[in-house]
């Protein structure tokens, strides 16, 4: 049960059984990632270079949302998460391309067992952004060649899904 409760009262990713809380990291853990601080800025310089990769090759596709940063926003890109009403099939188009993606929050988390008698039914925004979102890779392991050929995959995607769904 304690471990339930330290990771956000899951058992199993995305399904908060009981209202819990991030308690995961320890001291070897919290050593690890001191000792990486020294690649921070680099490492987001990066994931900057190639989230603006994405948003000039992507900004023309049909149905396709793209991440909205106001002016004053300087964002880590920690993830680069775009919509598109037909998000299981691009990503399944993406699979096949051999480009792995990641869908955060399938199940909002009003909608969990944790929230649901309490929350159920005021987040309709959520239930639609839980069947629409994608994140795609990013990262400072992703060379630039990789961005570009995701990018292409991504555009190769709705184009045929908008041809042939």
């Amino acid at each position: 049960r304690v471990r339930v409760l330290r990771n956000y009262g899951s058992r199993k990713k995305y399904f908060n059984e009981v209202k819990g809380v991030n308690s995961r990291l320890d001291e070897l853990q919290a050593a690890f990632l001191r000792a990486k601080l020294k690649c921070l800025d680099q490492w987001n310089s990066r994931r900057s270079e190639t989230a603006a990769l994405y948003n000039g090759l992507l900004s023309d596709i049909d149905d396709l949302i793209l991440p909205y940063v106001p002016a004053w926003a300087d964002p880590a890109w920690h993830v680069y998460t775009v919509k598109h009403p037909l998000r299981d099939l691009v990503q399944v188009r993406l699979s096949e391309a051999g480009i792995g993606t990641l869908i955060f929050y399938p199940i909002p988390p009003g909608s969990s067992n944790a929230y649901n008698s309490e929350v159920a039914g005021h987040f309709p925004g959520a239930s639609q952004l839980s069947q629409s979102i994608l994140s795609l890779p990013i990262g400072p392991h992703l060379r630039s060649e990789e961005a570009l050929y995701v990018a292409d995959e991504v555009r190769k995607a709705a184009r045929s899904i908008v041809s042939h769904p």
